[in-house]
């Protein structure tokens, strides 16, 4: 009985871009592709095959996936898909660096409003906000979900073409870059005996907002008190 053909069989001497299958600058990329996908005993397999991501049936040959992929730019560069609902597949992956993948993370379990990046907080305001590199970016407080998240889009595209220009759009609009200040929260300050004064500034006026024991309820008081000032 003649043997079942193996899809992924790679002919041991056809040279893949010159070099040698196994020896070619993106076949670790490949091959961990396709062990999170397809291996369950792969630490990643958790995050990739057992929610149904998949790789397209062309790149189970690696020749086809160097071809579509082509070299990469260097050796801090992986394969990132555009869309992280879908597999992997020539239309949907490029290049990109480890901080450019920070822009594209997928939602976590803990996320309640269905957007990256937007949290629903008391008043029935819905904040914007962005992570990149460790630093927490606050875009804004708005009335919508969909208002919250159509500026979080905005300063996306902002900030990846010009970080400094979209940092001092938000700060000039009361946001705030939250490694900047003690509590990393813009507004709220440590008091003396331990709890933490809140003041906000609207329309070039400075308001004392009140003290409070936590920041998380300053921080709430501060919104609500921009919300009423400004409706």
């Amino acid at each position: 009985m003649a043997r079942k053909k193996n899809r992924t069989y790679h002919p041991r001497l056809q040279l893949v871009d010159g070099y040698r299958c196994r020896a070619h600058p993106i076949y670790v990329v490949w091959q961990s592709m396709m062990s999170r996908c397809y291996n369950p005993s792969c630490p990643s397999y958790g995050d990739y095959g057992s929610r149904g991501i998949k790789v397209n049936r062309r790149w189970h040959h690696f020749r086809f996936f160097a071809k579509d992929m082509g070299i990469r730019p260097g050796d801090e560069w992986t394969i990132e898909r555009k869309d992280n609902g879908r597999g992997y597949e020539k239309s949907n992956c490029i290049w990109a660096t480890r901080s450019d993948q920070c822009v594209n993370r997928r939602l976590f379990k803990n996320n309640t409003s269905g957007r990256t990046g937007i949290q629903k907080v008391k008043d029935d305001l819905w904040r914007a906000r962005f992570n990149y590199l460790g630093v927490r970016y606050r875009i804004g407080n708005y009335m919508t979900r969909e208002q919250a998240s159509q500026a979080r889009d905005a300063f996306v595209i902002s900030f990846q073409k010009d970080h400094a220009t979209a940092i001092k759009l938000i700060a000039d609009r009361d946001a705030v870059i939250w490694n900047t200040s003690t509590t990393k929260v813009r507004g709220v300050t440590p008091h003396i005996d331990g709890g933490y004064l809140v003041r906000c500034t609207i329309a070039g006026v400075r308001y004392y907002v009140g003290y409070f024991k936590t920041i998380e309820e300053g921080e709430d008081a501060r919104c609500a008190f921009i919300k009423s000032k400004t409706c």
